[in-house]
């Protein structure tokens, strides 16, 4: 009996901060595949930058990457990794070298990358190779950016942890 490849899936994001609708959509995601990776790509510098015109203090990567651990530690096929940037140009830029950390952080070659839908006509004409399937906001309509701009106007999609944080500064 031959045995299918396994489907390793692809969620990328700075979750600065991450919020309910990054859960619902990485929940839906993962039942699209055997192995869902779930990247906080964000460079430390760009974070102090994002946090500082926000008003709120620093939350690093890593501390973005252990949340989301947390949450999703009962899912064995969700596996989340903070891609190490360095001097890596924020994506879309450089797509050559992001490809070569993505590959080098999951330890993997995905098949599937879930994508916000602002970045999927530039990633599709980079990685042909890979399926990519556009995000739909219509469930959670919701966006980091909004709560940066905004904290207290939408804490109620906060993951609890980033509550506290962000209510706190705003």
């Amino acid at each position: 009996m031959r045995q299918r490849n396994k489907v390793y899936g692809l969620f990328i994001g700075k979750f600065l901060p991450p919020h309910l609708g990054h859960i619902d959509k990485i929940f839906d995601c993962a039942k699209n595949c055997d192995r869902l990776f779930v990247v906080v790509a964000d460079s430390e510098n760009r974070s102090h930058k994002l946090c500082k015109d926000a008003g709120i203090c620093f939350i690093s990567p890593k501390t973005r990457a252990k949340w989301l651990s947390e949450i999703f530690k009962q899912n064995k096929n969700i596996k989340v990794k903070t891609l190490k940037q360095g001097m890596l140009e924020a994506y879309p830029e450089n797509l050559d070298n992001w490809k070569k950390c993505l590959f080098a952080t999951t330890g993997h070659h995905f098949c599937t990358w879930f994508v916000d839908e602002n970045f999927l006509e530039i990633s599709k004409q980079t990685f042909p190779e890979i399926c990519f399937v556009g995000f739909d906001r219509s469930k959670i309509n919701i966006s980091s950016s909004n709560i940066r701009r905004d904290p207290k106007k939408y804490k109620k999609f906060l993951i609890n942890k980033a509550k506290t944080i962000f209510i706190k500064y705003s």
